[in-house]
């Protein structure tokens, strides 16, 4: 008669398309973050933010210049972190803001 709700949420989520991208986002924005705080440190990850996910391309949010270039300049090992996490398309592009 009643069903657990584990088993529920991941279909119920599936179906509603908007809900899954939703969670999808978090999911890569959550990684990335991990992913800055271990490619980079405490430092950099204090300054560069993992903010938003969509279509394949990942915004990085830092508070100043020096840590957009940093980041920057290791790009592919950040995207190479997030999708060897996620699956090997999940990042193509990152974008700085």
């Amino acid at each position: 008669m009643f069903e657990k709700l584990g088993r529920l949420l991941p279909s119920s989520i599936k179906k509603s398309g908007e809900m899954s991208r939703g969670v999808e986002a978090a999911q890569v924005v959550e990684a990335a973050q991990a992913a800055i705080r271990l490619t980079f440190g405490a430092e950099v990850a204090s300054h560069a933010k993992a903010a938003s996910f969509k279509a394949g391309t990942l915004r990085v949010s830092c508070d100043r210049s020096v840590y957009a270039e940093t980041v920057r300049l290791r790009e592919d090992d950040l995207v190479a972190a997030v999708n060897k996490r996620l699956g090997p398309n999940a990042v193509s592009r990152i974008r700085y803001t």
